[in-house]
């Protein structure tokens, strides 16, 4: 109350040697007030429109006002449980102060917001408590701070153990840089390459995802590219569609196509602007590319994409349809070239003539024996008139009425087949 009145606030050396409520009113300092010769404490609302204050009652007045409150009209017991449980409660909040921080967060400051949610679906090991970024708008008194989300959200009023700094920039256009990490030292060649993966190994570092969507329904913040010949025919394939959905001839052989170099025009989609890759990959639409011409233009089209900082590429099976080279070898190419630029790749496997619903892996137990599942099976089950059943279904006698031996031909008397 003193130094209320004298509206000086202690240091912490003049605070130290008194009781824990003491040093609790010295950091809510901000927040208590003198009114008609009483201390209350300023609360808030989370938006800072409204406020009211609370009385603080002397230690030695708590007694003769707990007396009160219980035997008004309106008070009530809290039993002998809640009583006895005070000094377990006083016990944890010691325990609990002891770790925690003195955070001393200014206007202005972003901060981390500790908010745990459950979402239905997801471990609750893969789900992140903290939320962010968020900024300091008021500093309330040391312990309470009022906080907005980022750019526009609603404020709230949070403790200060709740918030953790927040390291790193907020720039919008930041999030769309890319961030090209240092590769090894040894770089593959093209040779080492294929020694390792022509034969069918793998290599996934997650740069490609595929997906069975449509490539021209992508969002408009992917890029798109596509492998064509030299003289920019694109009579044929996905090229054809290419062709019909974006045209500019004129400006593609403006930029002089050969083999191994990568095409670029922007088409407007939707009020936005996208960027259109045409990888040049063989000399004249009739012939077939190779690993090597496909190597030398994913090498041009990687270097192309972190000049303009592009994040975001979508492709369909490049160089695998018409062009007849092994996928597995060109996606193998593509998450080696890309695994330390921090592009992704979305691969478009749509193919519209084909229903997404159509089964293409055999049943195996409709092959060797009987599927339980019947026609809800995820598999397929084969032609309705297909009557070939392997050995091991006879040897169980599973054999059903439709197995029958074909009929003999009328030529043939049934007395000469042995």
């Amino acid at each position: 109350m003193n130094w209320k009145k004298e509206d000086r606030k202690p240091t912490w050396e003049e605070v130290s040697r008194y009781s824990p409520t003491v040093k609790s009113y010295w950091a809510q300092w901000n927040s208590l007030v003198l009114s008609d010769g009483l201390l209350k404490r300023v609360l808030e609302k989370s938006d800072g429109t409204e406020e009211r204050k609370q009385l603080i009652v002397p230690r030695n007045r708590v007694p003769e006002v707990l007396e009160e409150i219980h035997n008004g009209s309106t008070g009530g017991h809290l039993g002998v449980t809640k009583t006895q449980g005070k000094g377990a409660s006083n016990r944890m909040k010691e325990t609990y102060d002891i770790n925690a921080n003195d955070g001393r967060y200014q206007p202005g400051n972003q901060v981390w917001l500790y908010n745990p949610q459950r979402r239905r679906g997801l471990s609750p090991k893969l789900q992140s408590s903290w939320e962010g970024p968020y900024e300091v708008v008021t500093r309330i008194n040391d312990v309470v701070y009022r906080i907005q989300k980022l750019p526009r959200g609603k404020p709230s009023v949070v403790h200060f153990n709740r918030l953790a700094p927040f390291a790193g920039s907020n720039d919008e256009q930041a999030e769309a840089r890319v961030r090209h990490v240092s590769p090894p030292d040894s770089e593959l060649s093209f040779e080492e390459f294929m020694l390792l993966h022509s034969n069918g190994q793998k290599a996934r570092y997650g740069v490609t995802r595929e997906e069975p969507r449509d490539l021209f329904q992508t969002p408009a913040d992917f890029c798109l590219a596509h492998c064509v010949a030299a003289d920019l025919r694109m009579s044929r394939g996905i090229a054809l569609t290419f062709k019909k959905a974006f045209g500019q001839l004129e400006e593609l052989r403006k930029q002089r196509p050969e083999v191994g170099r990568v095409l670029q025009i922007t088409a407007a989609e939707q009020e936005k602007e996208r960027s259109v890759f045409y990888l040049v990959t063989k000399q004249l639409s009739h012939h077939k590319p190779t690993y090597q011409t496909v190597w030398d233009t994913l090498v041009e089209l990687r270097d192309v994409l972190l000049s303009q900082s592009i994040s975001s590429l979508a492709i369909p099976k490049i160089a695998s349809g018409l062009d007849g080279l092994d996928w597995r070898v060109i996606r193998s190419m593509l998450e080696v070239l890309f695994r330390f630029t921090g592009i992704e790749i979305l691969v478009c496997c749509y193919n519209p003539r084909r229903s997404l619903n159509e089964k293409t892996v055999d049943c195996f137990f409709y092959q060797t024996s009987r599927c339980k599942n019947g026609s809800f099976c995820r598999y397929r089950h084969g032609p309705e008139d297909d009557t070939i059943r392997d050995e091991m279904s006879l040897r169980r006698g599973q054999c059903y009425e439709r197995w029958a031996s074909p009929p003999l031909p009328p030529s043939i008397p049934a007395d000469r087949v042995v």
